[in-house]
């Protein structure tokens, strides 16, 4: 009798995500004027959910609109 990891024997796992966007704020609180302090509180949380550091390096995140963000020298901590 052999013993097989489940992806071995035809049967995949199913993946789950090292991290996910668990909260965001689009709209910043009172006037939105376009400046950077309006822009600032705007945010988005990232949670990750595994027990080890995922590497954000050179992520990007992008809304309806075009408008990018990109993570350098990031981390998401267990």
């Amino acid at each position: 009798m052999a013993v097989l990891p489940a992806s071995a024997a035809g049967h995949a796992r199913p993946q789950h995500p090292k991290v996910e966007i668990s909260a965001v704020q689009y709209d910043s609180p009172g006037r939105d004027d376009r400046s950077n302090r309006s822009l600032n509180k705007e945010w988005v949380d990232v949670t990750n959910t595994t027990r080890h550091t995922v590497n954000l390096d050179d992520w990007t995140i992008e809304d309806a609109s075009g408008h990018r963000v990109e993570a350098h020298n990031s981390h998401a901590r267990e």
